[in-house]
C-alpha cells in the first residue's frame, strides 16, 4: 500500500542518514560520498564535511515525512532492539532523537551555527526524551547480540573480548561521589596490559569494562540520557543558559554529584558538558567525536612519545584501490585518459 510504501522509505532513509553519520564522525574533514552509484559505472565524489552533515538532516527529514504517512505499523519485523520504537509513528522519534545528534554536532563545527542548534531543539521536542524525576535513562534503540545461527555477539564485551580494558584516567577523572565510574568499570586482581600494547610494557591498567557484561548484552544506538544532554548542548548555545542547568544538574542528579550554580563562560560549560558526556555515555562511541567536535582532542591522554592523537580515521585503502581500477577500467573502455573523478588520496596518519 502507499503507507507501507512510505514506511519503508522511512526506515530506511533512517539507517541510511544514521550509517553515513558514522562515515562522517569517523572522517570527519576528509569528507565522504553520499551518492550511490554502481560501482561497475562511475564512482560518487566525496563531499566536504558540512555538507555531508546538511545530506544527513535532509535525508532524516525526508525520513520522518514518509514515516509519519506510514501507517500504524512496519510491513516487516524489527528486532527486539527497536522495542517501544517498532511503528513508523514511534520510529519517527527515533529519527528526531537522531536528527537532534547530528544537528547539535554539525553546529559544534560551526555549520548552520545557532540555526542547528535551534533545530535539534525542535526535534528533541518531537523525540522521546524524558527527563522527569523517575525517567529511564537508559530508554532507547540498541544494537542487540546472540548465540543464533548467523548473528553476531558483541565484541566489546569482556566474555568476548577480555582485553577491552579502561584507561587509569577515567578513574582519575571521575569526581569524588559519581556513582558512574564504580557502576561501569571493575578493579582487576592484578594490573596488566592489552596485547595491542606489547611493546609498551609500561603502560598498565587495573581497570576493566563492565557495561557490556556479556557477550549479548545490546549496545546503544541512541538514548534518553544522550538526548537529555544534547538538550542542555543546544539551551546553552541558543542563549538559554538555565535551561541547560537543568539539564546538567538533572544529570548530576541522577548520578551522585550535587547540582551547580552556574557556568562562569563557555569554556566552563564545555568542560562540564564533555565531562557528563564522557561518563554517561562511556563506551557508547562519544567522547573521541566529542573532544574533537569542541577543539579539546589535546585534552586526550598520550602515554608514550610514541603515541599520536589521530584527528580523523583515513579513508580505507580497500576504498581508494577500488576506485582507482574503476576510473582506469572507464579510461580503457573510452581508450582514452579517464577525465572523471579523481580517485581521492588515501592521507597519511598525522600526529598532534
Amino acid at each position: 500500500s502507499t503507507a507501507e510504501r512510505a514506511a519503508v522509505r522511512g526506515f530506511a532513509n533512517t539507517m541510511w542518514a544514521l550509517e553515513l553519520y558514522f562515515v562522517i564522525a569517523s572522517r570527519d574533514t576528509l569528507g565522504a560520498p553520499v551518492d550511490l552509484v554502481d560501482q561497475n559505472d562511475s564512482v560518487a565524489a566525496f563531499v566536504r564535511r558540512d555538507s555531508v552533515y546538511r545530506f544527513i538532516l535532509n535525508k532524516l527529514d525526508a525520513a520522518r515525512t514518509d514515516l509519519l504517512a506510514g501507517g500504524g505499523s512496519f510491513p516487516f519485523q524489527l528486532h527486539t532492539g527497536f522495542t517501544g520504537f517498532n511503528t513508523p509513528s514511534t520510529f519517527a522519534q527515533f529519527n528526531r532523537g537522531l536528527h537532534a545528534r547530528v544537528a547539535s554536532h554539525a553546529a559544534s563545527l560551526g555549520i548552520g551555527g545557532t540555526t542547528l542548534y535551534t533545530a535539534a531543539l525542535a526535534s528533541l521536542g518531537q523525540s522521546f526524551l524524558d527527563a522527569s524525576p523517575a525517567a529511564d535513562l537508559a530508554r532507547g534503540v540498541y544494537h542487540v547480540y546472540s548465540t543464533a545461527s548467523g548473528d553476531n555477539l558483541n565484541g566489546v564485551s569482556p566474555q568476548t573480548s577480555p582485553d577491552q580494558l579502561a584507561h587509569p584516567s577515567v578513574e582519575t577523572d571521575a569526581r569524588p561521589g559519581d556513582t558512574r565510574f564504580a557502576a561501569k568499570t571493575r578493579r582487576l586482581a592484578t594490573a596488566r596490559t592489552g596485547p595491542q600494547l606489547a611493546t609498551f610494557t609500561t603502560i598498565a591498567t587495573s581497570l576493566q569494562y563492565t557495561i557490556y557484561p556479556t557477550n549479548t548484552t545490546p549496545i546503544p544506538i541512541i538514548r534518553n540520557e544522550e538526548l537529555i544532554l544534547l538538550r542542555a548542548e543546544a539551551l546553552y548555545f541558543t542563549g538559554n543558559q538555565p535551561g541547560a542547568l537543568a539539564d546538567i544538574n538533572y544529570i548530576r542528579g541522577r548520578h551522585g554529584l550535587a547540582p551547580r550554580g552556574s557556568f562562569t563562560g563557555n569554556a566552563d560549560f564545555v568542560d562540564e558538558l564533555l565531562y557528563q558526556r564522557r561518563y554517561s555515555l562511556m563506551f557508547e562511541g562519544h567522547r573521541w567525536v566529542d573532544v574533537r567536535r569542541f577543539g579539546r582532542l589535546g585534552t586526550l591522554p598520550l602515554d608514550t612519545p610514541n603515541h599520536i592523537r589521530q584527528p580523523w580515521q583515513p579513508i580505507p585503502q580497500a576504498e581508494c584501490d577500488a576506485r582507482a581500477l574503476i576510473i582506469r577500467r572507464l579510461g580503457a573502455a573510452a581508450n582514452q585518459p579517464y577525465t572523471g573523478l579523481a580517485a581521492p588520496s588515501c592521507p597519511a596518519v598525522t600526529t598532534s
